[in-house]
Protein backbone atom coordinates (compact mmCIF):
# COMPACT_ATOMS: atom_id res chain seq x y z
CA UNK A 1 0.00 0.00 0.00
CA UNK A 2 1.45 3.33 -0.96
CA UNK A 3 -0.05 5.98 1.01
CA UNK A 4 1.08 9.36 1.15
CA UNK A 5 0.09 12.20 3.92
CA UNK A 6 -0.26 15.91 2.27
CA UNK A 7 1.04 18.89 4.71
CA UNK A 8 -2.94 20.11 5.08
CA UNK A 9 -3.43 16.62 6.70
CA UNK A 10 -5.39 14.54 3.83
CA UNK A 11 -4.18 11.47 3.04
CA UNK A 12 -3.42 10.52 -0.62
CA UNK A 13 -3.73 6.66 -2.30
CA UNK A 14 -2.85 5.35 -5.64
CA UNK A 15 -5.98 3.51 -5.89
CA UNK A 16 -9.30 3.50 -4.05
CA UNK A 17 -8.94 0.12 -2.78
CA UNK A 18 -5.74 1.23 -0.92
CA UNK A 19 -7.40 4.69 0.75
CA UNK A 20 -10.33 2.21 1.40
CA UNK A 21 -8.27 -0.35 3.24
CA UNK A 22 -6.48 2.95 5.30
CA UNK A 23 -9.67 4.05 6.33
CA UNK A 24 -10.94 0.85 7.25
CA UNK A 25 -7.49 0.10 9.32
CA UNK A 26 -7.93 3.80 11.14
CA UNK A 27 -11.32 3.23 12.32
CA UNK A 28 -10.50 -0.07 13.92
CA UNK A 29 -8.09 0.05 16.02
CA UNK A 30 -5.43 2.55 14.55
CA UNK A 31 -4.46 5.19 17.03
CA UNK A 32 -6.57 8.22 16.27
CA UNK A 33 -4.33 11.44 17.44
CA UNK A 34 -6.96 13.61 17.87
CA UNK A 35 -9.06 11.34 20.53
CA UNK A 36 -8.00 11.87 24.05
CA UNK A 37 -6.00 10.11 26.48
CA UNK A 38 -7.81 7.81 28.91
CA UNK A 39 -8.07 9.10 32.08
CA UNK A 40 -5.25 7.43 34.39
CA UNK A 41 -6.68 6.16 37.60
CA UNK A 42 -4.37 7.26 40.82
CA UNK A 43 -3.29 3.76 43.03
CA UNK A 44 -4.41 5.15 46.22
CA UNK A 45 -3.17 3.10 49.06
CA UNK A 46 -5.67 2.60 51.85
CA UNK A 47 -4.01 4.78 53.99
CA UNK A 48 -5.00 7.71 52.38
CA UNK A 49 -6.33 10.63 54.20
CA UNK A 50 -9.33 11.48 54.44
CA UNK A 51 -9.77 15.28 53.05
CA UNK A 52 -9.93 18.39 55.07
CA UNK A 53 -13.55 19.69 53.76
CA UNK A 54 -14.75 16.28 54.54
CA UNK A 55 -13.01 15.21 57.97
CA UNK A 56 -14.73 19.09 58.97
CA UNK A 57 -18.55 17.55 58.24
CA UNK A 58 -17.68 14.31 60.33
CA UNK A 59 -16.53 16.27 62.93
CA UNK A 60 -19.29 17.40 62.91
CA UNK A 61 -22.15 15.09 62.37
CA UNK A 62 -19.93 12.61 64.42
CA UNK A 63 -21.22 13.82 67.62
CA UNK A 64 -24.84 13.60 66.52
CA UNK A 65 -26.13 10.46 65.87
CA UNK A 66 -29.89 11.39 64.70
CA UNK A 67 -28.41 14.14 62.41
CA UNK A 68 -28.17 17.61 61.77
CA UNK A 69 -30.32 20.41 59.82
CA UNK A 70 -28.43 21.07 56.71
CA UNK A 71 -28.79 24.83 57.42
CA UNK A 72 -26.83 24.30 60.67
CA UNK A 73 -24.88 22.49 58.91
CA UNK A 74 -23.72 24.78 56.32
CA UNK A 75 -24.27 27.78 59.42
CA UNK A 76 -21.34 25.65 61.27
CA UNK A 77 -19.31 25.16 58.25
CA UNK A 78 -19.46 28.87 57.61
CA UNK A 79 -20.80 28.37 54.11
CA UNK A 80 -23.49 30.79 53.48
CA UNK A 81 -26.82 27.83 52.28
CA UNK A 82 -27.27 24.38 52.37
CA UNK A 83 -26.50 23.89 49.12
CA UNK A 84 -23.04 24.85 50.00
CA UNK A 85 -22.55 21.76 51.82
CA UNK A 86 -22.59 19.37 48.50
CA UNK A 87 -18.72 20.39 48.27
CA UNK A 88 -17.30 18.48 51.22
CA UNK A 89 -20.47 15.74 50.69
CA UNK A 90 -18.62 15.25 47.60
CA UNK A 91 -15.21 15.44 48.74
CA UNK A 92 -16.41 12.33 51.47
CA UNK A 93 -18.01 10.22 48.72
CA UNK A 94 -15.07 10.39 46.37
CA UNK A 95 -13.03 9.43 49.10
CA UNK A 96 -15.32 6.84 50.30
CA UNK A 97 -15.46 5.77 46.47
CA UNK A 98 -11.74 5.36 46.28
CA UNK A 99 -12.08 2.92 49.64
CA UNK A 100 -15.02 1.17 48.16
CA UNK A 101 -18.08 2.52 49.60
CA UNK A 102 -21.07 4.33 48.49
CA UNK A 103 -22.51 7.26 49.38
CA UNK A 104 -25.27 5.52 51.07
CA UNK A 105 -22.86 3.60 53.62
CA UNK A 106 -21.11 7.10 54.40
CA UNK A 107 -24.32 9.27 55.27
CA UNK A 108 -28.25 8.84 55.23
CA UNK A 109 -30.01 12.16 53.92
CA UNK A 110 -33.82 12.01 55.36
CA UNK A 111 -36.86 14.78 56.14
CA UNK A 112 -38.34 15.92 59.29
CA UNK A 113 -41.06 18.49 60.51
CA UNK A 114 -39.10 20.83 62.43
CA UNK A 115 -40.76 23.08 65.23
CA UNK A 116 -42.59 25.42 63.09
CA UNK A 117 -44.49 22.46 60.83
CA UNK A 118 -41.85 22.86 57.67
CA UNK A 119 -40.20 20.30 56.51
CA UNK A 120 -36.36 20.19 57.13
CA UNK A 121 -33.24 17.75 55.55
CA UNK A 122 -31.31 16.07 57.86
CA UNK A 123 -27.92 14.58 57.10
CA UNK A 124 -26.41 12.32 59.52
CA UNK A 125 -23.42 9.60 59.38
CA UNK A 126 -24.39 5.86 59.05
CA UNK A 127 -23.84 3.94 62.60
CA UNK A 128 -21.33 1.49 60.64
CA UNK A 129 -19.32 5.05 59.22
CA UNK A 130 -20.20 6.10 62.90
CA UNK A 131 -18.25 2.17 64.06
CA UNK A 132 -15.29 2.55 61.92
CA UNK A 133 -14.67 6.18 63.03
CA UNK A 134 -14.86 5.08 66.58
CA UNK A 135 -12.37 2.00 65.77
CA UNK A 136 -9.79 4.37 64.00
CA UNK A 137 -10.24 2.44 61.13
CA UNK A 138 -10.63 5.90 58.73
CA UNK A 139 -7.34 7.14 58.12
CA UNK A 140 -6.15 10.86 59.50
CA UNK A 141 -9.56 11.43 60.78
CA UNK A 142 -9.01 12.42 64.83
CA UNK A 143 -12.12 13.79 66.51
CA UNK A 144 -10.91 14.86 70.13
CA UNK A 145 -9.32 18.07 68.40
CA UNK A 146 -12.38 19.25 66.08
CA UNK A 147 -11.97 22.98 64.88
CA UNK A 148 -16.15 23.08 65.13
CA UNK A 149 -16.71 21.67 68.13
CA UNK A 150 -16.00 23.51 71.44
Amino acid sequence: MSLRLKPDGTVEADTPEELVAYQFASRNGAPNPNKKAPRVRRIVGDEEPIPESAQKLIALLFPEPKGLITSDVAKALGLSEPKAIGGSVTSLTAWGRRHNFTKKQLLTKTRRSNGSGHNVRVMALTENFRKMIKEGKVPGMKLEHSPLRA
